[in-house]
């Protein structure tokens, strides 16, 4: 952990005292600084152009504003004991780990396993979801407020939503005429699979290798994937579901149930209505949650910030990694916390890597004051530009809603196209009620497609090779292992990696 500096900016000369170097703006990042500082760790943060990256708000019309919906999601439901094993979806967490009133039980605290046995992936953080909790409410406190159930707009009638949720209490009414049809077919994919489809434990490796489509008409049967599914994923990803890895259809914030489940819930016996809160944050929305451990991090003696621009070089020599920045710093440590995004540690580590990015399109758009809209609001049909609104809590004063709009509306037409879905959705009465703030298209996220993951598997194993010496952290440990609570349990576990090499 001792480093030297080849820049002249204050940082300690060769021989110094020890001090952890950490590098990047990454929630991972900032978490990993923020838990060693309070353990009495002297840190120097290398800070990137935009801490935060994706989870930090932007400005629109001087107004802050989210990227999207931005949720902030503290436990994990399981079905009580005594409930049939047919009942789950793949987005649940049907083990120890969370109670099933939503919060942690002294039971979940004895069975969370040690940091150290922390692997990356989509729901690694998922048996830590308590120690998310914990950080979170400590640092935001009365601010983190639970937001109502999301909402589904089917044909103007808003119904509890199911996509978030996993709540199936109105899957039967949303299906119509169709229902018994849904209801064979996923009685035949039990029959075929079992009462968990893919996640029985004979079937799971299934969902590393096939689509969604696949995995979803294997288990469901294709039109129920037609009606359910593929109206949001195509309108997320040109190619829909097709282009989505079962592993990772959260990521696109799909679900994937049991064809035990919906069988059960469509004949009109919801086995089990998970108990899912959601939250935001008063005065800041998940932004803050980047802009509380920056405050934290700069208010303390043992932590100095160097707004040291992106990484452009990572390698490892003689026991030393060198550590090259845009602004010209250069510093030699020895086994840094490495937290930048995945893209731009390959790049510094000379790691070539072309992804598929798909393109968001967002609109915020400003309301009445004293209006109540929905927090979040799905919209049923392929057809519609909008897919999801969600309320923006990133600033006080009059209502800010998000539209995230098909990637086929063109950049010309989004404020038109999302004033409009507002009406349609009945959102708004009158048009002219509204303010556009902003809107943007553009690449965000790399599609999580089995041609994504399987080119991040090739460039991981060559950064491997290079064999850097330093924890890597922050969406680098697995392709989609980057949502905002599995980057906290990855600086938690950081931290404690290095306390631990500390009392040896």
């Amino acid at each position: 952990m001792f480093y030297r500096t080849a820049h002249d900016d204050g940082a300690r000369p060769s021989g110094g005292p020890m001090r952890q170097v950490v590098v990047g703006g990454s929630v991972a990042a900032l978490v990993a600084a923020d838990r060693l500082s309070s353990q009495g760790v002297e840190v120097d943060l290398f800070l990137g152009d935009r801490p935060g990256g994706g989870f930090a708000p932007i400005a629109a019309s001087g107004r802050p504003v989210e990227l999207g919906c931005r949720l902030i999601e503290l436990s994990y439901d399981q079905a009580p004991a005594k409930t049939s094993a047919a009942v789950g979806s793949g987005d649940f967490d049907l083990s120890a780990g969370s109670g099933a009133s939503g919060s942690a039980t002294d039971a979940s605290f004895a069975a969370t396993p040690p940091l150290s046995e922390y692997q990356p992936g989509p729901h690694g953080h998922r048996p830590y979801v308590h120690l998310v909790d914990g950080l979170i409410r400590e640092l935001l406190g009365d601010r983190l407020v639970e937001i109502e159930h999301p909402l589904m707009d089917i044909g103007s009638r808003w119904v509890r939503d199911w996509i978030l949720s996993g709540d199936l209490t109105g899957l039967a009414d949303a299906a119509g005429p169709k229902c018994d049809r849904f209801v064979m077919d996923a009685l035949s994919g039990v029959g075929r699979w079992g009462e968990r489809g893919w996640f029985e434990p004979e079937h799971r490796a299934r969902l590393e290798t096939q689509s969604l489509r696949e995995a979803s008409e294997s288990t469901l049967g294709a039109e129920f994937n037609n009606a359910f599914l593929e109206p949001v994923a195509s309108r997320v990803l040109e190619r829909g579901t097709a282009d989505v890895v079962a592993a990772l259809h959260r990521k696109i914030w799909l679900p994937l149930f049991w064809p035990g489940t919906v069988a059960a819930s469509l004949s009109g016996v919801v086995p089990h209505v998970p108990n899912r809160p959601f939250h935001s944050v008063s005065r800041g929305g998940m932004g803050a949650l980047v802009t509380v451990l920056l405050e934290r991090l700069a208010q303390s003696d043992s932590v100095r910030i160097f707004r040291s621009g992106a990484l452009q070089r990572a390698q490892s020599q003689a026991g030393m990694t060198r550590c090259e920045f845009a602004d010209g710093r250069a510093i030699e440590a020895q086994q840094p916390i490495l937290g930048v995004a995945a893209t731009e540690l390959f790049a510094a580590a000379n790691v070539h890597i072309r992804l598929e990015m798909a393109t968001t399109s967002l609109v915020w758009v400003e309301m009445e004051e004293g209006s109540t809209p929905p927090d979040v609001l799905w919209t049923a049909g392929a057809d519609r530009p909008v897919y999801r609104w969600s309320r923006s809590y990133a600033s006080d004063g009059a209502p800010i809603m998000c539209g995230e709009l098909a990637w086929w509306v063109r950049e010309q037409d989004l404020a038109e196209t999302a004033v409009a879905d507002m009406q349609r959705s009945g959102i708004i009465d009158n048009p002219e009620s509204v303010t556009v703030l902003g809107a943007i298209r553009r690449p965000s996220f790399a599609v999580p497609s089995l041609l994504n993951m399987n080119r991040f598997a090739v460039a991981r194993q060559e950064l491997d090779a290079r064999s850097l010496q330093a924890t890597l952290i922050g969406g680098i440990g697995a392709f989609g292992a980057d949502t905002c609570n599995e980057q906290i349990v990855q600086g938690l576990a950081a931290a404690e990696s290095v306390m631990e090499r500390a009392s040896l």
